[in-house]
Formats: structure tokens, C-alpha cells, sequence
């Protein structure tokens, strides 16, 4: 199962798409939710081995009306847990507990509403300049320096052209900034990210 689960986000990962082709792959009817049938062919096209399939719809579950932006982080929640499994690491609860950062997230946007926002021209990407923008644009509650955020950005860019996809993107931020989501059936907190 983590082998699966690393090997889906990494090819997601190395994907030099822009996001709305990446949506467009897991959301192929454009219904603005994502079916089994499309997560299959998503599967597909990222050349998943069809021997994980059935582990991976395991572990991602079947959940109906499930949208793009709420499955890739699910798929990213696993990949770093996965991570910290490796690692030998705590839980994130406990990380959290003992890592607690000025570095939150202000903010009740999800990371591809984010990054459609900091994406000024369109184009799919971010490029340094819009990337730097982010904390100007108050999305952090101690505003990061310009030098944090260039070290960020030289993280992130894995495919070393300059850019960020939607999954180099969600990556850096979930690597290294704190943030909480309301469960709506629950109405719990839960935090994201490793600070």
C-alpha cells in the first residue's frame, strides 16, 4: 500500500501539466466531481501499474461527490503519512504539539483554490514572482521574508524549470506550513502540514 500510494503522488508529482489539464484528467465528464470510472483512467494515464489499482481505491475510499481538489488531498494526506511512517516520526499529532509556528495558514481556502488565486496569468503555473506573492497576499499570519519563501520556491521545484505545478505546489505547502481544515460531518479541526 506505500509503495502505491509514493508511487501515484510521485507521478503525479512529476506531471509538467497545468492544473486545469490535471483536473481535466481525474474530472474527465467535467462535473466538477471525480467517479471511480475517472480516477481509474486518471490511474491510467499516470501508468499505475493496474495491480495497484485495488489498493489504492483501499485506501482512498469511495466517496460519492468527492471533488478534485478534496481528492488530491487525500492522496497527498496519505503520501506524507506515508513519509512519516519512514521516517519512523510520531504522529502528526504529536508533531504538532511538540512544533507549534508562527507559520499558520490564514486562511479557509484549499491549496488549489490557493493556487489559482496566486496564478495572475493563467497559464496553470506558478511562476517565482507569483509564488513570492503569497505572503503579501495574507495567507500566512506572520507574513514570510523573500528569502524564506525563494528557499521555498527552490524547494519545490523539483522539475528545476522555473515553475510550479499544482503538485509541486501543495507539496512545499503541506511540507512546511501548519494548517487545519473543519471535517464538516464532525465539525473538528484537523492540521495539515509539517512546520
Amino acid at each position: 500500500e506505500n509503495a502505491a500510494i509514493k508511487t501515484l503522488y510521485e507521478s503525479m508529482l512529476k506531471q509538467n501539466v497545468d492544473v486545469s489539464a490535471a483536473i481535466k484528467e481525474w474530472d474527465q465528464d467535467g462535473d466538477g466531481t471525480v467517479s471511480d470510472w475517472e480516477v481509474k483512467e486518471a490511474f491510467k494515464l499516470l501508468d499505475i501499474p493496474e495491480y495497484e489499482y485495488g489498493l489504492l481505491f483501499n485506501l482512498l475510499g469511495k466517496e460519492e461527490g468527492r471533488t478534485v481538489s478534496s481528492l488530491f488531498d487525500d492522496i497527498q494526506e496519505l503520501y506524507f503519512d506515508v513519509q512519516e511512517a519512514q521516517r519512523g516520526s510520531v504522529s502528526l499529532a504529536a508533531t504538532f504539539k511538540n512544533q507549534m509556528s508562527e507559520n499558520d495558514f490564514e486562511t479557509k481556502l484549499t491549496f488549489v483554490e490557493i493556487f489559482n488565486r496566486l496564478d495572475k496569468d493563467g497559464n496553470g503555473f506558478l511562476s517565482k514572482d507569483e509564488f513570492l506573492a503569497m505572503s503579501k497576499e495574507g495567507y500566512f499570519k506572520k507574513p514570510l521574508s523573500e528569502e524564506e519563501l525563494n528557499d521555498l520556491f527552490d524547494q519545490a521545484d523539483v522539475l528545476g524549470i522555473g515553475r510550479l505545478n499544482l503538485f509541486e505546489f501543495m507539496s512545499i505547502l503541506r511540507k512546511n506550513v501548519k494548517m487545519a481544515y473543519k471535517r464538516l460531518d464532525t465539525g473538528i479541526y484537523h492540521w495539515l502540514g509539517v512546520v
